[in-house]
């Protein structure tokens, strides 16, 4: 999983604060971006020595050319610290890192279903989906509020799947938990489980509805896990999760699963 990963020096080519403490990059990575596939990760040093000591996961957003792109929340003081930084400057990463999203030959329909902050990598497979296949195309988003429109807006998703955004502030038209919506659009829409796929990011507990919603209409469903990481290559055993027939690392074995090889002690 992990035998393209190896260090890179990148530069900060631009800094976006798209949200209130949601941030864009735009790094000048050339090998990075010819390696990295959507779904994939890297670890990036935040500053010399060794305060913070660890590196800091970030899921990658996006290629264009020589450069990657990532987008992240501001939730410790290792991103607090990534938040200040200013273009020019130079960053330490490691990756690509982990695997990546399946794109079946067959398939006919993509389901996209992103919670917050997990629409990251599925704007990057969004990216790729457009690029590479004619097929149907849907991208569900879930959010707390209606500002967090901005983290898609103006992204290949507007113009190029059927975009569904949903908060639970009900500012918009859906209101609710994504997954919700989910449920009602795939038996409005009768999307046909044969050549069809559905791909999701975010939170634990979406991602567990989305994995019961998936097994309910027999669509096979890729989830990519977010988790606390401390090495980032599965050395550490610091980010394992259950699965069927044991545990696995999130870093290496992952982060993408089909969902139906985790173990979601449904209730």
């Amino acid at each position: 999983m992990i035998h393209n990963a190896t260090t890179h020096t990148a530069e900060l080519v631009s800094k976006r604060e798209v949200i209130p403490g949601t941030f864009h990059f735009v790094l000048h990575a050339p090998a990075l971006a010819r390696q990295s596939r959507p779904g994939q990760f890297v670890m990036i040093q935040v500053q010399d020595g060794t305060d913070p000591l660890l590196r800091r996961p970030l899921s990658l957003s996006g290629t264009c050319g020589d450069t990657v792109e990532l987008l992240f929340q501001v939730k410790g003081r290792g991103t607090q610290l990534m938040a200040a930084w200013e273009p020019g400057r130079s960053v330490s990463l490691i990756g690509p890192l982990g695997n990546s999203f399946i794109i079946p030959d067959v398939i006919k329909t993509a389901v996209l279903v992103a919670g917050g902050i997990g629409a990251a990598p599925l704007l990057y497979l969004a990216k790729i989906l457009v690029e590479s296949r004619d097929l149907q195309r849907e991208f569900f988003f879930g959010a707390k509020t209606g500002k967090e429109r901005a983290l898609v807006e103006g992204c290949i998703v507007n113009e190029d799947f059927e975009y569904v955004f949903v908060t639970e502030d009900g500012t918009q038209k859906f209101q609710g938990f994504v997954t919700d919506t989910l449920a009602g659009e795939l038996e409005r829409k009768k999307i046909n489980a044969k050549g069809a796929c559905i791909y999701s990011c975010g939170p634990s507990s979406m991602l567990k509805k989305v994995a019961r919603i998936a097994a309910a209409y027999n669509i096979p469903c890729q989830v990519s896990l977010e988790a606390h990481m401390a090495c980032g290559v599965g050395a550490c055993l610091g980010c394992v999760v259950e699965a069927r027939g044991g545990f696995k690392r999130v870093c290496a074995d992952g982060p993408v699963f089909d969902s139906r090889a985790l173990e979601w002690n449904y209730d």
